[in-house]
């Protein structure tokens, strides 16, 4: 695991990190372990993330499923 990230119980999401500066989140996928960094999220959104049920659920609805409110990009 990278320094800085977090594992996470999720079967779409092994882990993720944060910089609350640049508003940007890391997800790491477990099928293939590729990495996305996605822009313009609000430290509030990450808090929900965390909080849910179901994370992988959460970053879906709430994230993966709006790319121009939030571009990602593969690293």
């Amino acid at each position: 695991m990278k320094s800085g990230y977090t594992s996470v119980t999720s079967s779409q999401i092994s882990a993720f990190a944060y910089n609350e500066k640049n508003q940007q989140l890391n997800i790491v996928f477990v099928k293939n372990g590729e990495e996305y960094q996605y822009s313009n999220v609000p430290k509030e959104l990450v808090g929900q993330l965390v909080a849910a049920d179901s994370f992988g659920s959460a970053f879906s609805g709430l994230i993966k499923k709006h790319p121009t409110r939030f571009p990602y990009t593969k690293v």
